[in-house]
């Protein structure tokens, strides 16, 4: 669109300098241009232009502020090259001068990836690097063309042997280079139920071989198996198979829900009426929310008997089956109570926030600034881990919280019913009945609702709001609002709470215990004649206590 410099011929105008001695020199001067002229659109930038846009980028002056600097500095008058700047004269300035040199250590971007490698070896946060075009002593069976590189500073490694135990999640994107090498990242979920990444894997291949090599790498840094409570990952088998090898079986293994419905979503394509697509997927969802067991077994093998019998559906009948059917325990909700975990969306939410936020959104293609950019991740969480600490941060799990508890007020709580089990409370969207029970009545966690003064891990409701998707749900916070009105009343009419009720019975076994040392220890007539006449008023100052009548104000 700018055209071309080139002008088909050859301009004479020229300096040709020629040192005689050194006191002399003979200059040859051509002043004359010839079959073009000096159009601004084909001009480069001086010298000293270019250094004077050199030390504002150096001074980390943001681009679009130095472009808006010198497009307000334009005048009536005169119009120069510098004021047609754009952003890739910077972008080029920035290269040609170096000051990327944060990340990039050398033009090329191999070299520049093992400057870094050599640069971190003390500190130990590469696991293990192994570049193209050469073979590993300790894997040969990786072959001259892949590239594995795992990274885990001291941070992360802290925070996956604290947290490790619960909670692991794992899933891969690519778009952070331009050589299709994917990023694999492990995720731990701290006690603010926030994602943090524990570990990085980048390779151009993520099957079994490769992610045991990553597992692997993992235990002998922490010297010992990670013995997770529940995996969570997308459907490519490779992930959990490498995972069970290395690190043995979990409790859960659980499909992201997401990953499960975007998957049905893709495949209802296979029947074609889109009434019976919109049929197939509402049964889909109603299958996948269902959480009585034995419920889930009948209507998943009505289901999938429907499906095949359909001459519509059976080509997706057979896709479920293939995929789902044998496969239940790794997506249906009955099967995943307590895990505490339903979706995947703490890595993918990490990814969106390197993609769009950490590099502009611009497409990156070289991985020594994609490695700088997950290490700035990772230092910009664990300082958030502090301002949490010391500061308190308004987390995701504590929004819901209060999410939760304001749509609570709009309950009344006088439908609960308080049972041997714990607490009945109905549905406002259905004619069923969940039960609230009481987990852990005591924790130190700062999950806290801020009305209720309740921990989020002290109740357990059966809605999928919170046995499922792990969150302080309504019936919860209306459970505790009955709590408060409850001790409130006891209060005002003089009735001992529960903890009070244990406290009382706990002394009056100490005392039956002293009395009946006193009377065992009376050996005549006249000391238990004694004893009785000095127990005697007890029964009328006890009896007096249960005829006093209660406050003016609650008599009506």
């Amino acid at each position: 669109m700018q055209g071309t410099k080139k002008i088909g011929g050859y301009c004479p105008a020229k300096i040709n300098l020629k040192v005689l001695n050194t006191e002399e020199c003979d200059v040859n001067f051509m002043t004359n241009h010839i079959g073009h002229t000096n159009d601004l659109g084909h001009l480069s930038l001086n010298k000293l232009e270019r250094d004077a846009l050199a030390t504002k980028i150096a001074a980390k002056i943001p681009f679009q502020t130095i472009l808006d600097n010198i497009r307000e500095s334009i005048s009536n008058d005169k119009l120069n090259r510098v004021h047609l700047l754009i952003k890739k004269d910077l972008y080029n300035i920035e290269q040609s001068y170096n000051l990327n040199k944060e990340s990039v250590r050398h033009i090329n971007d191999a070299v520049s990836v093992e400057a870094w490698v050599k640069e971190v070896e003390d500190a130990g946060c590469v696991l293990f690097y192994k570049p193209q075009d050469t073979l590993s002593d300790q894997h040969p069976h990786l072959k001259s063309e892949d590239f594995i590189l795992i990274i885990m500073n001291s941070g992360q490694k802290d925070m996956l042997e604290k947290y490790g135990s619960d909670v692991v999640c794992i899933d891969g994107t690519h778009g952070l280079n331009s050589y299709q090498f994917e990023l694999v990242t492990i995720l731990v979920l701290d006690k603010m139920r926030e994602g943090f990444p524990a570990a990085f894997f980048i390779s151009n291949r993520t099957d079994k071989i490769a992610m045991s090599i990553f597992y692997f790498y993992i235990k002998e840094t922490l010297g010992r198996k990670l013995k997770a409570k529940t995996f969570m990952s997308d459907m490519a088998p490779s992930f959990y198979n490498a995972w069970e090898k290395v690190m043995g079986p979990v409790e859960f293994r659980l499909y992201c829900s997401w990953h499960v419905d975007r998957a049905w979503r893709k495949n209802l394509c296979k029947i074609n009426s889109k009434e019976q697509q919109v049929y197939v997927y509402k049964q889909l969802r109603t299958l996948l929310e269902e959480i009585d067991i034995n419920a889930f077994n009948v209507m998943c093998h009505n289901f999938l008997s429907s499906l095949l019998s359909n001459h519509d559906t059976v080509e997706f009948g057979i896709y479920f089956q293939d995929y789902y059917a044998n496969n239940t325990k790794a997506w249906a909700y009955c099967c995943r109570i307590n895990s505490g975990i339903n979706t995947n969306m703490f890595i993918e939410r990490m990814h969106t926030t390197l993609k769009y936020i950490y590099l502009g959104g611009k497409v990156n293609k070289r991985l020594d600034k994609a490695i700088n950019v997950l290490m700035k991740f990772v230092r910009d969480k664990l300082f958030d881990k502090l301002i949490v600490i010391n500061k308190e941060k308004l987390t995701t799990k504590i929004k819901i919280i209060r999410n939760r508890h304001k749509v609570s007020q709009k309950l009344d709580c006088k439908s609960v019913l308080q049972t041997d089990m714990g607490w009945q409370v109905p549905s406002s969207s259905s004619h069923g009945i969940y039960i609230v029970e009481e987990r852990q009545p005591t924790c130190s966690c700062k999950l806290i609702c801020s009305d209720c003064q309740v921990c989020f891990h002290r109740f357990f409701c059966t809605c999928l709001d919170s046995s499922i998707k792990w969150n302080m749900c309504k019936h919860v916070h209306l459970v505790c609002t009955f709590l408060k009105e409850r001790d409130s009343l006891n209060f005002l009419m003089g009735v001992n709470t529960p903890s009070e009720l244990e406290a009382l019975e706990s002394d009056k076994e100490q005392l039956k215990y002293h009395v009946n040392n006193i009377i065992d220890r009376i050996q005549s007539c006249e000391q238990l004649e004694a004893f009785k006449k000095f127990i005697a008023p007890a029964e009328s100052i006890i009896a007096a206590t249960e005829r006093q009548e209660l406050p003016q104000f609650l008599q009506s």
